[in-house]
């Protein structure tokens, strides 16, 4: 190993071309993102806090965190008063994760035991930012 030592895991791109845009990332291993129709992102990464994508930066943490993946839930599997969105995250500090169409009264709950089932209520704020 010391003479051939395995490559680095991070992953730091700038302006990279992907599918028709223009990333910027810095993280470890790999990343996965999309963007809907509205240019709003949805992103799975590690070790990281904020993407660039066609000049849009979204910054979802202060600080790195180990993990973390957002993304809507398909209206095919919405249940009225359901969730909207899935999100994980690994790590600590403070992140914002952007859920487009969300208003009014929220809670950020954890997933129970069982696959689909409420768990506890998280602590979380909803913040509109114009």
């Amino acid at each position: 190993m010391e003479a051939y030592p395995p490559p680095s895991d991070a992953l730091v791109v700038q302006d990279l071309k992907v599918n028709g845009h223009t990333v910027s990332y810095n993280g470890t291993n790999a990343v996965t993102f999309r963007v809907d129709e509205q240019k709003r992102c949805f992103i799975c990464g590690e070790n990281t806090n904020a993407i660039t994508i066609d000049g849009v930066t979204t910054t979802f943490a202060d600080q790195p965190v180990a993990l973390v993946a957002w993304g809507p839930i398909h209206e095919s599997r919405r249940v009225e008063a359901g969730a909207v969105a899935q999100v994980l995250v690994h790590g600590g500090g403070t992140v914002h994760i952007p859920v487009p169409g969300v208003n009014g009264a929220v809670e950020l709950v954890a997933q129970g035991n069982a696959l689909g089932s409420r768990g506890d209520v998280v602590a979380g704020t909803l913040e509109t930012r114009c």
